[in-house]
């Protein structure tokens, strides 16, 4: 194992459901009680009656369910762990106090036992009885996921309110009038608050697990997107000054986390946009509405220079492929774009 994240109880797991199901062998009479074979694939064996080879299979199976139990007990965040049992666990420096850290280690593992463990034990169980174990090797898979599933969402869901809560009291605040606001001179300090936030998430999972990294900063802004669109759905008409304000700090968020919209947060932001457009209430006074907008670029473009260091995590290092997502991909050259560039411009 190469990932630092996948814990050593992944390979002493491995070497116990090994020894166990020789010893069984061995006990039924289908090894030779002096082989010393390290795999299950090499040794040498007498042909075994169904109901031993069947008794041994579910114990196999029984054994990787209640594995898969304990490493959902882990994930409690009322589980008493002591620094020498934590030290076992990885080679990483990690505080396993922490509930979080331990469910994102648990998400590595799982990841790592549908890919790679299970179908690498399942087929050293089909070698030795010359069987096929494809149902049970599907059903156990589909137990896992459905575990990663119910862990990540516990993760993910917590924090993505904590983000969401952040938008929409910046959105809908009581002191803000959309219709009434002046042409915006800066981004509000809220916007900062959820980008900052991000950060320290993004920390976390880069710490603990980073082969999780892009599935929750992906999920994290496809909530920050839905819940954008749901806040500014509320508010009903924008002024000149509150539809440049809109588009700025929506911009400004979209921009910084280029890396990590999907296609689904890229739709979600496009509908956002041309809500805000279509919200826009023009007064007989607005003129000169694409010298506001170039107004608006230059700030867009000063604030992104000034948060560069603060924001650096969120950019597609130059060493690596691509996003996996094609948003990501179609993002690669030309993310920088202007504020006018991007959103459908009030008709004048």
């Amino acid at each position: 194992m190469t990932d630092s994240s996948v814990t050593q109880y992944m390979s002493l797991f491995e070497m116990l459901q090994r020894h166990m199901t020789l010893s069984a062998l061995k006990i039924a009479g289908g090894v030779d009680l002096m082989t010393t074979a390290s795999s299950l694939r090499t040794i040498q064996q007498t042909q075994l009656p169904s109901a031993f080879t069947n008794k041994i299979t579910r114990a196999f199976l029984d054994a990787v369910y209640a594995f898969l139990d304990g490493l959902v007990h882990l994930t409690s965040s009322h589980l008493p762990v002591t620094g020498e049992r934590a030290a076992t666990l990885t080679s990483r420096s990690s505080d396993f106090r922490d509930a979080n850290t331990r469910v994102l280690l648990v998400l590595s593992n799982f990841a790592y036992l549908s890919s790679t463990l299970i179908p690498n034990m399942m087929s050293q169980l089909e070698s030795v009885f010359g069987t096929s174990a494809e149902t049970d090797r599907k059903t156990l898979v589909k137990v896992v996921q459905e575990l990663d599933k119910t862990l990540f969402d516990g993760y993910v869901k917590p924090k993505a309110a904590v983000v969401a809560s952040i938008l929409k009291e910046g959105i809908l605040d009581p002191d803000m009038d959309w219709y009434e606001t002046p042409q915006p001179t800066e981004i509000r300090p809220y916007m900062y608050r959820v980008l900052m936030t991000l950060v320290g998430i993004h920390a976390q999972v880069s710490h603990i697990a980073e082969g999780l990294l892009d599935r929750v900063i992906y999920a994290l802004v496809d909530d920050a997107a839905e819940e954008a669109l749901r806040s500014f759905q509320q508010v009903k008409r924008f002024g000149m000054g509150g539809m440049l304000r809109a588009t700025l700090e929506i911009e400004f968020m979209h921009q910084t986390l280029a890396r990590y919209v999907s296609p689904l947060a890229a739709k979600t932001l496009s509908e956002l946009y041309t809500k805000i457009s279509q919200a826009y209430a023009r007064r007989l006074t607005d003129d000169n509405l694409q010298g506001n907008l170039d107004s608006v670029k230059k700030i867009l473009a000063e604030s992104r220079r000034a948060t560069g260091i603060e924001f650096m995590c969120f950019r597609q290092p130059k060493s690596k492929g691509n996003s996996k997502f094609t948003g990501g991909k179609s993002r690669a050259k030309g993310t920088e774009r202007t504020t006018g560039e991007r959103r459908p411009v009030p008709q004048t």
